[in-house]
């Protein structure tokens, strides 16, 4: 008889079924909480840097829109007048009869009256508050000039009496003295001009600009606060 192979029995492997891993939940929370935080301190940062870049932008707006280059027409006035001028020949301080001539003259113009807006300047005392410093009004200039005679007549004997010079009497209508008299009568509409002006520029800008105005050929009280306020 053959002698039969013993039998062999099988081997069995057990592997271990792997570990479920658990989500860690609570890092993935802190994880949320963190990059909320962080994009609401980083929007609050910005802002801020913004809101200084806009404060310094406005600011300077401000500065240069004041601080003009040339001279600033804030008044044009319509002005007529009569003059007349006598003149006669004399031997000593006696007068020649019959050699008298008289003018008689109406001139017209409009004067602008104004300041040199180089000499204006600016400073800044709030967030949104500004003293302007104003210097002394001035005449600027006349135009359209225009005189007539009125009247011209003389006596039988004003020949022999030099012509009355119309054109140097009409220059002394408008001699210093009386472009002083032009400012001196207009300073204060020259003030409500120049407020009402300067502020339409800033409020251009910014409408909640308050200006306060320092006018240095007046008195200190007269300085006031700009009430125009255009929104």
């Amino acid at each position: 008889m053959s002698e039969s192979s013993p039998e062999t029995s099988p081997v069995v492997v057990t592997v271990p079924a792997p570990k479920q891993r658990r989500f860690p939940w609570a890092l993935f929370v802190v994880a949320v909480v963190a990059l909320v935080l962080g994009s609401v301190v980083s929007t609050r940062v910005a802002s801020m840097f913004q809101w200084g870049t806009d404060s310094e932008s406005t600011n300077t707006q401000v500065v240069r829109s004041i601080e003009l280059k040339q001279d600033v027409i804030l008044l044009s006035l319509s002005v007529d007048a009569i003059a007349t001028e006598d003149k006669g020949s004399h031997i000593g301080t006696w007068k020649i009869p019959g050699t008298g001539e008289n003018v008689i003259m109406r001139y017209g113009s409009d004067a602008k009256l104004g300041l040199d807006g180089s000499q204006v300047s600016i400073e800044q005392t709030g967030e949104s508050a500004y003293t302007v410093t104003v210097p002394a009004f001035q005449f600027l200039a006349y135009d359209n000039f225009t005189f007539e005679t009125l009247v011209e007549d003389g006596g039988v004997l004003s020949g022999i009496t030099p012509d009355i010079d119309k054109e140097k009497m009409a220059n002394k209508l408008i001699n210093d003295e009386v472009k002083a008299q032009h400012v001196s009568t207009n300073v204060e509409l020259l003030k409500m001009q120049c407020e009402t002006f300067y502020n339409n520029i800033v409020h251009a800008i910014d409408p909640n600009i308050v200006l306060t105005f320092v006018y240095t050929d007046v008195p200190a009280d007269a300085a006031r606060e700009g009430a125009a306020r255009e929104r």
